[in-house]
């Protein structure tokens, strides 16, 4: 995990700071995955020339970066602790909260191993072992290529360890949400709500609409992803499932004309069936 306390909206700063918490420790990632903050949308071109693929959130779908909002509020709340009354030293405190969650086996993980163990092979030194000590290790003499191979063969078993763990806590995660939660299928032509909660300064919340429409679906991403389009000329929206409620007016939108899937082709020759 890497954190760095950066101001509101400043995209030099977070760019910055990807570079020197992430790139310059770990190399370029194969991806990146955030919110559709325009401090992270901006800098496409810069991870085109990285050669990253960028991936971004659905608006205000939480759960779709659920391990980075997770670890957020962990943080949150252990700041909250410690801070000072006028909460102006918070960002002093956040590498040694970080600190200690690396070297921490995390209580709700299903995965036994600390984060400091899972990246380099070792669990780390810290000041309350200058104080206490550490148990005392087996060591024996080794070459180089030993010590790279060793080294290498123990981070392999606790990968596939982990990975196991974590299979197994995924397909419980999905039996549990499935067991849960109502199966609604919507086809491309169908009408819906849109869940969009806006605050306007000097109205009452209570007295504002929390949902907007109707929109029409226009592609199936996948099984919880949707394309919707208001008009023919606006903008399209990539949409979560869990923030679609069914329009069932009386004049949905009509101006949507949902194509006929190709016909079959054997080879070259097309048959119409």
């Amino acid at each position: 995990m890497a954190r760095s306390s950066t101001p509101p909206q400043s995209r030099g700063r977070n760019l910055e700071a990807f570079i020197e918490n992430v790139i310059a420790r770990h190399l370029v990632p194969l991806e990146l995955h955030s919110n559709q903050g325009r401090n992270f949308e901006s800098e496409q071109e810069v991870m085109k020339i990285m050669g990253i693929k960028k991936t971004r959130t659905t608006a205000l779908h939480r759960q779709s970066n659920g391990m980075v909002e997770r670890h957020n509020r962990a943080i949150c709340h252990y700041l909250s602790k410690f801070v000072s009354e006028n909460q102006r030293d918070w960002d002093k405190l956040v590498p040694l909260f970080v600190l200690s969650y690396r070297s921490s086996q995390q209580i709700d993980s299903s995965i036994t191993y600390t984060p400091s163990m899972l990246t380099s092979g070792r669990e780390m030194k810290l000041p309350t072992d200058l104080m206490l000590g550490r148990p005392l290790e087996e060591t024996e003499e080794r070459s180089l290529p030993e010590f790279v191979e060793d080294l290498r063969e123990r981070m392999d078993r606790i990968h596939r360890f982990a990975r196991e763990k974590l299979k197994i806590h995924s397909d419980k995660m999905k039996q549990r949400l499935d067991t849960t939660s109502t199966e609604t299928a919507f086809k491309p032509g169908d009408a819906v709500w849109l869940y969009a909660p806006k605050r306007t300064k000097g109205k009452s919340p209570n007295l504002q609409s929390n949902w907007e429409g109707p929109y029409t679906i226009i592609k199936k991403i996948n099984d919880l992803v949707y394309r919707i389009q208001l008009s023919p000329r606006s903008k399209p929206k990539v949409v979560h499932l869990e923030r679609f409620a069914k329009y069932t007016g009386h004049n949905p939108p009509d101006w949507f004309v949902v194509e006929d899937p190709p016909p079959r082709t054997e080879g070259s020759v097309i048959r119409d069936e």
